[in-house]
C-alpha cells in the first residue's frame, strides 16, 4: 500500500512538473510574439508615414482592448470553458496580426490592436489561471518567479525579431502570427482539470485610493509611462534615425535589465519605507529619461540611458501594489489588485495617445522629456505623502508582487497565496 501511495505521489508530481514546463513554454511564445508585435506596429506605421498623433492613437488600441478582455474573458470561460476561449483567443490575434498590413490606415490598425489586445489579455488570464491550478502553496511563489523571468525575457528577445528581413512588410507579421499559432499547441496538451478562479471579498475603487493614495498614483501614472514607452519606443527610435537592428536593442535591454533588477529591487523594498524608495527609484527614472532626451546626438549613450529608465521605471508598478498590499486585510488584497489593476489599465489607455501629441507638438525629443515629467510628479507625490507622516500599516508588510506588463490578478491571487503558507499569521505594523 505504501508503495502504491509513493507511485501515485511520484506520478502526480510529475504530472505536474510536465503541466508547469508546457504552460511556461505556452506563455514564453505568448510574451515573444508580444514583445515583437509592440514595436513592430510603431515601425509599420512610420513606414506608412502616420503622423505621432496616429501612431499614438493605434497605440492606444491594445490597452483599450486588455481593458476589455479582462472583464470579458471570465464570462466565456464560463460559458464554453478554458480550451476554447483559449483556443479562438489565439487564432483570432493570429489572424489579427495577418491583417494589419493589409490596409494602411490608422482607424484599421486600431481596432485590429483592440482585437489584439483582447485576445491577449484572455490568453495571459487563462495561462496564469491554469499555471496557479498546477502548483501548490509549497512551490507556487518559485514557479510564478519563473514565469515573471519567463516572460520578461521572452518579450525582450521579441523586439530583435525584428531585425529579420523584411522588404515586402509582411514577413514579420507573418512570424508574428507563426508564434501565436504555436501557442495554441502547448496549452492544448495538458492533462489536468480546468482551473477556476475564486472570487476576493469584494473592495471599492474609493476604498482602495484612501487606502493608499501613492499606489493609486503610482499605478497611474505607470500606466500612462509604460504604454507609451511599448507603444511609441520604436516610433521614437525610428524618428532618431535608428536602425531597424539599433531599434530591436534599445527596446530589448529595458525588458531584460528589469529580469536583473526587479528581484534585488523587491528583496530592498521589504527592508525599507516602500515610500522612500519609491521616490529615489522614480526619482532615478526621471533623470535618466531627462538625460536621454539630451542624448541625442550618440546612439550609444542614447540607448544606455533609454534602458536604464525602462529597467527603473517598471519596477515602480511592484513597489505601488506592495505598498497598497500593507494597507489592505489579507482577504482583500486580490481585490485591492483589480482595482489597481484597473487604475493602470485607465492609464494605459491614455498614455500612447497623450505621448504621441507631446511629439506631435513638441518634437522628437519630447518623448523622453514626457517619462522624466511622469516620474518626476511620483517623485513629488512620494514627497509629500513621507512628510504628512508615517504609514498606518493595516497588515504585515507584505512582499513585492513581481508583475510583468501584461500580468493580471490571477497571478497576483497565486502569488499572494503562495505567501500565506510562509506568513500565515498577520500581525498589526507598529502604527
Amino acid at each position: 500500500m505504501q508503495g502504491s501511495d509513493a507511485t501515485a505521489a511520484t506520478t502526480q508530481a510529475t504530472s505536474g512538473t510536465v503541466s508547469i514546463a508546457v504552460l511556461l513554454l505556452c506563455i514564453a511564445l505568448l510574451a515573444l510574439a508580444t514583445g515583437l508585435q509592440g514595436s513592430l506596429i510603431g515601425v509599420s506605421a512610420v513606414r506608412a508615414n502616420f503622423t505621432s498623433l496616429e501612431i499614438g492613437y493605434v497605440a492606444t488600441g491594445y490597452p483599450v482592448g486588455l481593458l476589455i478582455g479582462s472583464w470579458l474573458t471570465l464570462s466565456l470561460v464560463d460559458r464554453v470553458g478554458y480550451i476554447r476561449v483559449f483556443a479562438a483567443y489565439a487564432s483570432i490575434a493570429s489572424s489579427a496580426a495577418l491583417l494589419v498590413p493589409l490596409i494602411a490606415d490608422p482607424n484599421w490598425w486600431f481596432a485590429l490592436r483592440v482585437l489584439t489586445g483582447v485576445c491577449t489579455a484572455g490568453l495571459y488570464i487563462i495561462c496564469e489561471a491554469w499555471l496557479n491550478a498546477a502548483t501548490s502553496n509549497a512551490n507556487r511563489g518559485r514557479v510564478l518567479a519563473v514565469y515573471m523571468v519567463v516572460t520578461y525575457s521572452m518579450m525582450g528577445l521579441g523586439q530583435f525579431l525584428l531585425a529579420i528581413d523584411d522588404t515586402s512588410g509582411l514577413t514579420r507579421f507573418i512570424v508574428a502570427s507563426v508564434i501565436l499559432s504555436f501557442a495554441l499547441v502547448p496549452i492544448t496538451l495538458i492533462r489536468v482539470e480546468a482551473p477556476s478562479v475564486a472570487l476576493a471579498k469584494p473592495l471599492s475603487l474609493a476604498t482602495v485610493v484612501r487606502a493608499s493614495p501613492l499606489a493609486a498614483a503610482t499605478m497611474f501614472v505607470n500606466g500612462i509611462a509604460q504604454s507609451a514607452f511599448f507603444g511609441l519606443g520604436a516610433v521614437y527610435g525610428s524618428a532618431l534615425g535608428l536602425s531597424v537592428a539599433l531599434i530591436s536593442l534599445m527596446m530589448a535591454l529595458p525588458t531584460l535589465g528589469v529580469t536583473l533588477l526587479q528581484y534585488p529591487l523587491g528583496q530592498l523594498s521589504d527592508l525599507v519605507d516602500r515610500r522612500a524608495l519609491l521616490l529615489v527609484v522614480s526619482g532615478l527614472a526621471a533623470l535618466a529619461a531627462l538625460a536621454a532626451s539630451l542624448a541625442l546626438t550618440d546612439v550609444w549613450w542614447l540607448i544606455a540611458l533609454f534602458a536604464l529608465y525602462g529597467t527603473l521605471a517598471i519596477p515602480t508598478r511592484s513597489i505601488a501594489l506592495a505598498h497598497a498590499n500593507d494597507q489592505i486585510p489579507r482577504e482583500q488584497t486580490l481585490s485591492a489588485s483589480s482595482k489597481l489593476f484597473l487604475i493602470y489599465g485607465i492609464g494605459s489607455t491614455a498614455g500612447p495617445l497623450a505621448a504621441g501629441t507631446v511629439m506631435e507638438m513638441a518634437g522628437t525629443q519630447a518623448f523622453m522629456q514626457f517619462h522624466a515629467a511622469a516620474f518626476a510628479s511620483v517623485l513629488i507625490f512620494s514627497l509629500v505623502r513621507i512628510l504628512l507622516g508615517p504609514v498606518r500599516q493595516r497588515t504585515r508588510q507584505a512582499g513585492v508582487v513581481q508583475v510583468t506588463p501584461t500580468s493580471t490578478p490571477v497571478a497576483t491571487k497565486g502569488l499572494l497565496s503562495g505567501r500565506d503558507q510562509d506568513d500565515p499569521e498577520e500581525t498589526p505594523a507598529a502604527q
